[in-house]
């Protein structure tokens, strides 16, 4: 989900470590039409930061403001890449743990359906979170999930449901991201 230039931005690196905490609590693959990057032992194949400018800009977020994993440093079992958009940061996670994995976390509450493109997803809040300011969306995808985050940024209220805005933009970012 490299740190962020100012303020605002270091609140998107804190959203985007969050994404991590809310799961575990603390060679190249190619498919037509979706990003790869090469894959090290342990790491999801699907790499975020290389999703299109045009569908980042159509899901509300600035391609110019990406962001690179936590501070430029690669977790084991991560792929994070993040975004700053109107009033909240969106990040986009790939992570080789199971959505059983994100489920179980006792960290993790209010477990809602959603449907992205045409796979069961589920939006959940951080137990912590109890301003609901930011909102997860999950679902499966090779080796482990897919998790989209829209994190408000700090200081400012929501303007949106980020539990809608979360699913809204995974339905946006879809057609690029990897499927079961």
């Amino acid at each position: 989900m490299n740190s962020l230039v100012g303020a605002g931005r270091v609140a998107g690196v804190a959203g985007a470590a969050c994404i991590v905490f809310a799961v575990v609590g603390c060679g190249s693959q190619t498919v037509e039409g979706r990003p790869t990057a090469a894959v090290q032992a342990g790491q999801p194949a699907f790499d975020p930061c290389l999703l299109p400018g045009e569908a980042l800009m159509v899901a509300g977020a600035d391609p110019a403001t990406k962001d690179h994993d936590f501070f430029d440093v690669r977790m084991q079992g991560w792929n994070l890449c993040s975004w700053t958009a109107d009033w909240y940061f969106l990040g986009v996670a790939a992570v080789t743990h199971s959505v059983d994995d994100v489920r179980a976390n006792p960290n993790n509450t209010d477990f809602a359906p959603a449907v992205v493109g045409n796979r069961d997803a589920f939006t959940y809040h951080e137990v912590r979170d109890t301003d609901r300011k930011r909102c997860d969306v999950a679902f499966g995808s090779p080796g482990g999930t897919i998790m989209i985050r829209a994190n408000t940024k700090g200081g400012l209220d929501p303007v949106e449901d980020p539990c809608i805005v979360a699913t809204r933009s995974a339905n946006t970012l879809d057609p690029y991201l990897p499927r079961p």
